[in-house]
């Protein structure tokens, strides 16, 4: 409910004007078309309705100084600055019964700097308004036994839909609580499995390296062993090649120097023999020199 609305309930046709506490002058904007109707504290007279601004640190001084100096069948308008569920209830209670400030209307008036709004009065003539009929009721001892019933009762209502509300939080919160060691060990077993993944991906690379290696390494060997049975092949070629010319060069001997040239063939034979046998023991030699030299 506007604030305008709850005003403008509070203001009867007889009410002469609508006067705003000192420091409450913030809420005019709140009235609408009322507040052409305020006036200044000097200029009202008779029944007026008064606006006071509550705020939430000093509630209590805050009520007592709008009511102040209020009428005997003037109405006060306190716009709390609180919500309902925010409502600082004990203090509020004690300081409206030790005001003598009977409640007409309380609601729900949501604006800049406003929470809800009491109506009271010290007149305990005007008639109450029932919040859940949403009418006026009069002061009777029947209106007083229907408040008085209606409160207990969603007293009552509302104490156990609060410890409904907080078995439910604590359940709500053990059940984020199991969600939140679930949603970690989900990730832990995710971590855990994207390293599996890893580690397989890196095992197929080092077999797929591998092959590849292998690979080179067989087409190396195959040219490898097709040097080497080229290089077989020279050897033999250039063994053969020496070989005939030797033997040619034996038979022409012969053939022209019976007597001398089967000497002379074995002169070189000798010859070729101990100049093989002088180049092995200078190999030998060079090889136990190199070893004894690295021993050092």
């Amino acid at each position: 409910m506007l604030l305008e609305e709850l005003v403008e309930r509070a203001a009867p046709d007889a009410a002469q004007g609508i006067v705003v506490v000192e420091g409450s002058e913030h809420l005019v904007p709140f009235l609408g078309h009322l507040a052409e109707r305020v006036v200044a504290p000097s200029e009202a007279h008779g029944t007026v309705v008064r606006i006071g601004a509550i705020g939430t640190s000093d509630v209590e001084e805050s009520v007592r100084a709008a009511a102040e100096g209020l009428g005997e069948h003037d109405q006060l308008v306190l716009a709390v600055r609180a919500t309902p569920d925010r409502l600082p209830v004990s203090v509020l209670v004690e300081t409206l019964v030790a005001c003598g400030l009977w409640v007409v209307e309380a609601a729900p008036a949501p604006a800049r700097g406003v929470g809800c709004a009491f109506v009271v009065t010290l007149d305990d003539s005007v008639p109450w308004r029932s919040y859940l009929l949403g009418d006026m009721i009069p002061s009777t001892e029947r209106s007083v036994l229907r408040l008085l019933a209606e409160r207990a009762v969603e007293g009552l209502a509302l104490r156990a839909q609060g410890t409904a509300f907080r078995k439910r939080n604590r359940e709500l919160t053990l059940e984020l609580d199991k969600a939140h060691l679930a949603l970690e060990k989900g990730e832990a077993e995710l971590g855990q499995l994207r390293q599996a993944i890893a580690d397989r991906d890196a095992a197929a690379e080092a077999d797929r390296s591998v092959a590849k290696l292998l690979g080179l390494v067989a087409v190396h060997a195959a040219e490898l062993k097709d040097v080497t049975e080229e290089l077989r092949r020279a050897q033999q070629a250039e063994r053969g090649t020496r070989w005939g010319a030797q033997t040619k060069w034996a038979v022409s001997l012969i053939r022209h120097d019976p007597i001398h040239g089967s000497s002379r063939i074995m002169r070189s034979v000798v010859r070729r023999t101990r100049d093989r046998f002088s180049a092995d023991q200078r190999y030998a030699n060079g090889a136990t020199s190199e070893s004894d030299d690295g021993s050092v």
